[in-house]
């Protein structure tokens, strides 16, 4: 089994590189944990599976997984920060994720970040991630400066991580903009709210711009099983059916066009994986279990014995799928 989602935080980071640097991240250690702070701001109590190779080969023992993705902890992508900053912190995150790959290469592959508040920065640092570090790909947040990842300013991203054949995994960031909480605490709605209704309209973006069209070789994968996309999915296809203005926006059908993706399979509930297995099939999906974090799945290979599906259909999710997303050879 690989696990396209799970996330690592670096056992120290660096000191900023100059004062007043707002936005950097910290870890406080003590007892058996630590506690990551992000410019001042305590964001989240960690333990070892986020940092230490033995730690987590024990608990990928338990989960059933055979292959980790690493990549980071979606605070460290560190889009508030100046762009120079960024790549800083992108350049720290990116050689922690190195080592624990070269501890344990036949179990861990590794996706870095790069600096997207400015993309040209961005696409500069590729080269040394992939061939200095040896990372697959890289993550990036659904949303940017109050622009979905799938617009077309990004445009030359996708380019150039085609030419280097990287994979993008997208997951959904904090934008710093205050939405409704619906009566959760405003830090839990981000996390349980807000994640999930962007990563629908990014992916969405990325259909309503063509972006695989102009770019056909890019392998993206989405985090938490697209979000709400699933349930924009079918108003997208029956908008195409009826009206010739969205026809001619789209082209091909979305349903079509969205099984050229790839997405987890972190939706938690079986009635909600067979939902995304119908309307995406077999061949989009790979399992994701955004472990170590509080919120993961559990043994996620598990849920999918409920679905009945046949030992090729199985394989495909449990691990070719994510081969080819990652773009495995061996």
């Amino acid at each position: 089994m690989i696990d396209i989602h799970t996330h690592v935080v670096p056992e120290h980071f660096p000191q900023p590189p100059h004062a007043g640097c707002g936005g950097w991240p910290c870890m406080r250690h003590g007892g058996s944990g630590a506690m990551l702070a992000i410019g001042g701001k305590d964001v989240r109590q960690l333990d070892a599976r986020s940092w230490d190779v033995d730690t987590r080969l024990a608990a990928m023992d338990v989960e059933g997984a055979d292959i980790h993705v690493l990549s980071p902890m979606p605070d460290l992508l560190g889009y508030a920060l100046g762009a120079d900053d960024g790549l800083s912190l992108a350049r720290a995150v990116n050689t922690a994720i190195a080592a624990m790959v070269r501890r344990a290469p036949a179990r861990f592959v590794g996706l870095g970040t790069v600096p997207l508040q400015d993309v040209d920065l961005a696409i500069a640092e590729l080269p040394r991630l992939k061939h200095d570090l040896g990372l697959a790909g890289i993550e990036a947040g659904a949303f940017i400066g109050g622009d979905p990842l799938g617009s077309p300013r990004f445009l030359p991203l996708f380019e150039a991580l085609q030419a280097l054949d990287l994979a993008l995994f997208v997951h959904p960031v904090r934008t710093g903009v205050a939405a409704p909480s619906c009566g959760l605490p405003p830090e839990l709605a981000v996390n349980l709210i807000d994640y999930p209704v962007d990563q629908g309209r990014c992916v969405t973006a990325f259909l309503g711009y063509a972006i695989r069209a102009q770019v056909p070789g890019l392998r993206v994968a989405f985090a938490h099983g697209g979000g709400s996309f699933a349930t924009i999915l079918p108003r997208l296809q029956v908008a195409w059916e009826r009206n010739a203005r969205t026809a001619a926006l789209f082209g091909a059908s979305p349903i079509e066009l969205a099984r050229g993706l790839f997405f987890d399979t972190l939706v938690y509930e079986p009635p909600l994986l067979r939902m995304l297995v119908d309307l995406l099939g077999v061949g989009s999906l790979c399992i994701g279990s955004d472990e170590p974090f509080e919120i993961r799945q559990p043994r996620p290979g598990d849920r999918l014995d409920a679905l009945g599906l046949s030992p090729a259909d199985l394989t495909a999710i449990l691990a070719g799928n994510a081969r080819r997303f990652l773009g495995m050879t061996t």
